[in-house]
């Protein structure tokens, strides 16, 4: 039977949707911690009640691949700061799993203080993928970093990010030829943990950075009652409403936020090929499209914006 036929029907509200629960092989072992079997990972233990970014790979020894598992290490601790926990996916085998994370440590990461403190899962049969409908519906892909991979199932290059409810909020899918951007990951999880955090009404408008006026949708009725209260309306329009919402109130933002104290998680121990040469695209730099300079694109609100307190962003 032809895989495709096999796509799950788990994802078919996608947003607010369950993300479906697996169990797998990954470069990380917690056996006194799971009492499962070396290597085990429970997707549900794993990220617990915190919110997940769940990514995967079409295969390992890919160079734009590599590049982004560096970048997700790099910015392992502003992740922490949003309680957000990473775990990535790549067919194939355990044990080439492993050896591509040791590769990354001993020839891109061994001269930093970033470790790859996530689990790569291992998804031999593309059963997880199934589930998260990643398989790749193009019969004979022939972009280099698919066919380099020499897998019969291809999947696309897929992010989710989960809520603590383990409700899919997001998701991202990229081209093979193009990285992901990390930035613009951690930006979004800033927006979905703003209006989780500070109200539902809340949503952000385009090129929105932490820090910026956010949108609040009210609803008809107390518009058509003239209930807007501190809430301006902006352009003439009644639905484009803002607020202030400071960066500090941001958990990921917040005056004096750490890494929380999560228990250690340890790389599985490997023998590290020498003198390996690893190159690929950086997806280090700006991001493309947003504002560089914090400055929010609304800036004709923005003098009224500073008239208004932080405590006013919790009426909603």
């Amino acid at each position: 039977m032809d895989f495709r036929s096999q796509q799950s029907q788990e994802l078919k509200n996608i947003f607010g949707s369950k993300a479906p629960p697996f169990k797998a092989a990954s470069t990380f072992y917690r056996p006194e911690l799971y009492n499962r079997p070396e290597n085990e990972v429970d997707f549900y233990d794993y990220i617990n009640k915190r919110w997940a970014v769940f990514f995967s790979h079409p295969c390992d020894f890919t160079p734009v691949c590599t590049t982004e598992i560096v970048e997700f290490a790099k910015k392992q601790a502003e992740f922490n700061k949003r309680d957000t926990r990473l775990i990535g996916l790549s067919i194939g085998e355990i044990g080439d799993h492993i050896e591509w994370v040791g590769d990354i440590h001993s020839n891109i990461l061994n001269d930093t203080p970033f470790p790859i403190n996530f689990p790569i899962v291992a998804d031999e049969h593309g059963d997880i993928a199934r589930k998260y409908d990643m398989i790749d519906k193009e019969n004979t892909p022939t972009n280099e970093e698919v066919t380099a991979c020499k897998q019969t199932l291809h999947i696309i290059r897929s992010v989710f990010i989960i809520n603590p409810q383990k409700e899919i909020r997001a998701i991202l899918t990229y081209p093979m030829e193009t990285g992901r951007n990390i930035d613009e990951i951690i930006r979004m999880i800033d927006s979905l943990q703003a209006r989780a955090d500070h109200g539902h009404r809340i949503v952000t408008p385009a090129n929105w950075q932490p820090g910026d006026p956010v949108l609040f949708r009210q609803d008809n009725a107390k518009r058509r009652a003239g209930r807007r209260s501190d809430i301006e309306e902006k352009h003439g329009l009644p639905y484009m409403q803002y607020r202030p919402l400071p960066k500090g109130l941001l958990r990921g933002h917040a005056e004096g936020s750490q890494q929380p104290n999560y228990p250690e998680l340890h790389q599985t121990p490997i023998e590290p090929r020498p003198n390996l040469v690893l190159a690929g695209p950086s997806t280090s730099g700006t991001s493309g499209g947003l504002a560089q300079n914090g400055t929010s694109a609304l800036e004709t609100t923005s003098d009224y914006i500073r008239t208004l307190s932080s405590r006013e962003v919790l009426r909603i």
